[in-house]
């Protein structure tokens, strides 16, 4: 994700597990999904943007909605 400057969606147990070393932590928190959004300055990833949820899965269009608004941080 952060070489190639694509956002990550995960839904899910299986998901969080995938993404995150610490993700018993997270699932036992009620978070179900992740959106980590890279923010993009001068075509270099600068950093990411990372939102959790407590639902498995995210509502449509939410990272279309997401993306441009995380390039303004």
């Amino acid at each position: 994700m952060l070489i190639q400057g694509e956002p990550y969606v995960g839904e899910g147990q299986a998901a969080l597990a995938w993404a995150f070393d610490d993700h018993a932590r997270i699932v036992a928190l009620g978070l179900r999904c992740v959106i980590n959004q890279p923010l993009i300055h001068q075509a270099q990833v600068i950093g990411t943007l990372n939102l959790l949820a407590t639902g498995e899965r995210w509502p449509k269009g939410a990272l279309e909605r997401i993306g441009p608004w995380a390039q303004r941080i």
